[in-house]
């Protein structure tokens, strides 16, 4: 497809317009993450201090935020509300964006198809969730052959990288 010649060439002057939405997107779904832990604190009669410290990963983007408590919770199941509403809405929120971008995928015309960057087949057999919802929403990316190159929409590396840092977050 386009998007890998251009980026095997050393034209990186596209990358900018593809790029920007997936940073977004990562961004957006981390700032879902990070008020549902000030949302759940607010209930519980906690206070965060101040804004998230976004911890950066060249691999994912980022790992996630730290955001230290100002008033400890009362007890351990306070603070595991606290903790544990922030990835389950995060994660949530990726797995949709997940399933919407292999919808967008799947209903995308195929001059638009070549400007999408590009994954192996394998990519969808990676994990339980994700082959399960590439299984329902684009049922024939699950028979390609794993080394065929496979454009996707930016939604599905967002909702990938969504779910995967969200459940990375969940580990104690």
């Amino acid at each position: 497809p386009e998007y890998l010649n251009r980026m095997n060439q050393g034209d990186f002057s596209f990358a900018q317009s593809s790029t920007l939405p997936i940073i977004g997107g990562l961004f957006g779904i981390q700032l879902v993450h990070e008020l549902a832990h000030w949302m759940m604190s607010l209930v519980k009669g906690n206070k965060l201090f101040g804004p998230p410290f976004f911890l950066p990963s060249l691999q994912l983007g980022m790992f996630g935020a730290i955001t230290p408590f100002i008033d400890f919770p009362k007890n351990r199941k306070e603070m595991f509300d606290v903790s544990i509403i922030g990835p389950a809405v995060g994660w949530v929120v990726s797995l949709a964006t997940y399933i919407a971008g292999l919808y967008l995928t799947n209903s995308s015309s195929p001059e638009m198809l070549a400007s999408f960057p590009v994954v192996p087949a394998s990519f969808f057999h990676e994990s339980l969730v994700s082959g399960i919802a590439t299984l329902v929403a684009f049922p024939t990316l699950m028979i390609q052959p794993a080394a065929m190159l496979v454009p996707i929409h930016p939604l599905v590396a967002v909702g990938a990288a969504g779910i995967l840092i969200n459940a990375l977050n969940m580990m104690p």
